[in-house]
Formats: structure tokens, C-alpha cells, sequence
């Protein structure tokens, strides 16, 4: 019974090993096989993610009542654009008060520039020009008296002329020098001109303090002015009003949101891919996105960045896509799908994955000389489900038989 055994087992292994060399050196004109050629080939990386941006919130520089609120949620604007106006009138009318105050101080500093420094200007010429005649004349009149007098003087001593007509010469000389009295009122009265002159010149007391009163007025018209400035709100850049947090008529406070504004140009798409592609993945290449909402709507993109880590809960990497154009549909957190083409060849070697005699490494059975021979591929790249992409261990016209 035993040696039955034996035989039935020995006839087993005969039939095995027979079956391995016909599977081995079968003819490949009985199996199906594949004849390699290079083919174009574009690679994609498939994922999900959601349209992000970059917003911020309006927020109102004073304490007031909402006057007036020029947009609505969804609406663009441009930088610059008032979107917001408060009620400002109290401000206005002290700003008027101020623009008045400024007015007086401006007509008080040119009537000094203007009028008093010319009026005391001329005023000191006249008493100089007055002075310098008047010097002249008693002058004059002064050597002629002495030349009479000194005539006269001679005469009277000769006995030719009375004492009377000698005492009226004498009379005249002491009014004469009673007069020149008068010159020294003049250097008085030029005196005063001269400090009127400077009191009125720039630096003068006058001046400086009707340069200060101006200079003052212009200060407070300017800071109301800038006051007044902030009762407005005005979009700092170009964007997309995404919310509004007051209404026309209530009570804003300083430092409270107003509106929520997603910057123009700040939409991106975010997806997250798996970590096993991060080495297919650079910075630039191209891209493309569709919502899910309208998949018929597809919008162009790019890799702008890599995240520099792996999340460590799924596994996957943040790529951020820049969008080429913006879309009214893109709006902030859409859901969307995304495809970044990581790779393009043209002369790509694909192999059908029901070819693999074998995985990790991939292995296929190779036609040689009429043979077929298991050839290990040393580098190979899963491209999808159904093929691979053979990097080294094949070359065009190679053929390869289903196992």
C-alpha cells in the first residue's frame, strides 16, 4: 500500500514539473502577448479640495450713527471706493467754526504784511526824507544869521549900527535854535516808525504772533479735516464684499466690523494630495479646476505652493493651485476638483498591469529567442489601476507575454 502511495506522489511531482517547463517554454505564438512601443503619455494627479481666500473685516474708525452703506453683500469694489459714511455733521460744523477762525487769522496776517509793513514803511521814509529838509534849512538859515550877526556885531562895535537892530539879530538866532528843537521830535517820531516797521517785518512781534495765531487756525481746519476723513470708509484695495455687519441707521463703535471683504486676486484653490506623490509635485506646474457645483466651468491654474509637511492624520500634503483668472463663481470654501499635470512624455513605455507576472518588484515575462524569460523591471511608477510606467528594464520592441 505504501509503495502505491509513493508512486501516485513521485507521478504527481513528473506532472508538475512537466506542466512548469511547458508554462515556461510554451510558444508565445499560444499566449497572449504584448509588443512594447512608446506612446504619449500625460500624467495627472487627481484630487479634492475647496477654494480659499485671503478677506478682512472693515472696521469703523469712530463712534456714530451709519448714514449711508453704498454696497451690497456680493458686490465688487474697487480701492478706493467709498463703501460707508457716518454721520458727521456736528464735525462739519465745527469745521466751519474752524475755516472761519482760519479766514480772520489769514486777513489779520496779510493786513500786517500787506498794510501795516507798508504804512510804516512809508511812514518812516516821509519822517526821514522830512528830517533830512528840515536839517537843510536850519542849516541854511543858520550860517546866514551868523554871518549877519557877525556883521552886525562889528558894526555895533564901530558905532554904525544901533543896539536895537544888533538885539533883533540875536532874538532871531536864539528862536533859530529854538527850532532846531524840532529835529530832535523828528529822531523820535523816526524812532517810533522804526519800531513799528520791525513789529510789523517778518520776525517782528507783530508778525510772529500773526504767523502763530495762522499757523494755529491751519492746525485746527487740518486735523478736523482728517477727523472728518474717518467718517468714511474707504476699500483699501480691490475686492468682493462678502458680508455686511451693520445696517443704515444703527450705532456703530469705534474698532466694530462693518463689512468683510475678500481681497480681488486672493482666491486660491487648496487640495490635499497624498504623500506618496510628493515627489511628482513642483512649484508651476499646471493645473486645473472645476466646481462641483458647475462642473461644465473649468478654470486654469497652477502649483503656487507645497505645504513643507505631511498632516500627520491623513496622510496628505497641502498644495495650493493660483487661479489664472478670477470667476464670479469662485466664491470662498466651494467645494472643487482639481487635476495637476505632474509629467508629460513622449515616448512613454506603459504596461498594462495584467502583464505583471509579478509586484514589488514588478516583474513581466519577457520573449527572448523564441523563449520566455521572467525579467525583473528596476524602476517602475504606478500610473493608475490598470497600468504602469516602466522607467528601466524594457526598450521599444520588446515583447512581454500575459502570464
Amino acid at each position: 500500500m505504501k509503495k502505491k502511495n509513493i508512486g501516485i506522489i513521485t507521478a504527481l511531482v513528473i506532472l508538475a514539473g512537466v506542466a512548469g517547463f511547458f508554462i515556461m517554454n510554451r510558444e508565445p505564438e499560444a499566449a497572449e502577448k504584448l509588443e512594447i512601443q512608446p506612446e504619449a503619455f500625460r500624467q495627472v494627479i487627481t484630487a479634492t479640495g475647496q477654494i480659499s481666500g485671503s478677506s478682512f473685516q472693515l472696521q469703523s474708525q469712530v463712534s456714530g450713527r451709519v448714514l449711508e452703506i453704498a454696497v451690497d453683500e456680493g458686490d465688487f469694489v474697487e480701492a478706493g471706493q467709498v463703501l460707508v459714511r457716518m454721520d458727521d455733521e456736528d464735525l462739519r460744523l465745527q469745521l466751519r467754526q474752524r475755516e472761519a477762525e482760519l479766514a480772520v487769522a489769514q486777513a489779520q496776517h496779510r493786513r500786517i504784511s500787506e498794510s501795516r509793513l507798508p504804512e510804516a514803511q512809508d511812514e518812516l521814509a516821509s519822517l526821514q526824507l522830512e528830517k533830512e529838509r528840515l536839517e537843510r534849512e536850519l542849516l541854511l538859515e543858520k550860517e546866514s544869521l551868523e554871518r549877519r550877526l557877525n556883521r552886525q556885531q562889528a558894526l555895533y562895535e564901530q558905532g554904525a549900527l544901533p543896539l536895537e537892530t544888533l538885539e533883533e539879530t540875536e532874538k532871531e538866532m536864539e528862536l533859530l535854535e529854538e527850532s532846531m528843537s524840532e529835529l530832535e521830535l523828528m529822531d523820535l517820531r523816526i524812532a517810533s516808525a522804526e519800531r513799528a516797521v520791525g513789529l510789523n517785518s517778518p520776525g517782528g512781534s507783530e508778525a510772529a504772533e500773526s504767523a502763530a495765531l495762522l499757523a494755529q487756525a491751519r492746525v485746527q481746519v487740518e486735523t478736523l479735516q482728517e477727523e472728518l476723513d474717518r467718517y468714511q470708509l474707504i476699500s483699501p484695495v480691490s475686492g468682493k464684499i462678502l458680508e455686511r455687519q451693520v445696517e443704515v441707521g444703527e450705532l456703530a463703535q469705534s474698532g466694530s466690523g462693518l463689512l468683510t471683504i475678500s481681497r480681488e486676486a486672493s482666491l486660491v484653490a487648496e487640495v490635499e494630495i497624498d504623500e506618496r506623490n510628493i515627489g511628482l509635485l513642483e512649484v508651476g506646474q499646471p493645473a486645473k479646476v472645476w466646481p462641483e457645483a458647475f462642473p461644465s466651468q473649468e478654470v486654469a491654474a497652477s502649483v503656487s505652493r507645497i505645504a513643507p509637511r505631511v498632516n500627520a492624520d491623513t496622510g496628505t500634503v497641502l498644495v495650493q493651485l493660483k487661479l489664472e483668472e478670477a470667476q464670479d463663481f469662485l466664491i470662498e470654501d466651494l467645494t472643487i476638483q482639481a487635476e495637476i499635470e505632474v509629467r508629460e512624455l513622449e515616448n512613454a513605455l506603459l504596461v498594462p498591469v495584467s502583464y505583471l507576472s509579478g509586484r514589488e518588484p514588478s516583474r513581466v515575462l519577457l520573449q527572448v529567442n523564441g523563449s520566455v524569460e521572467e525579467k525583473t523591471l528596476p524602476r517602475t511608477e504606478s500610473v493608475g489601476l490598470e497600468k504602469i510606467l516602466v522607467l528601466e528594464g524594457l526598450e521599444a520592441g520588446d515583447v512581454i507575454v500575459q502570464p
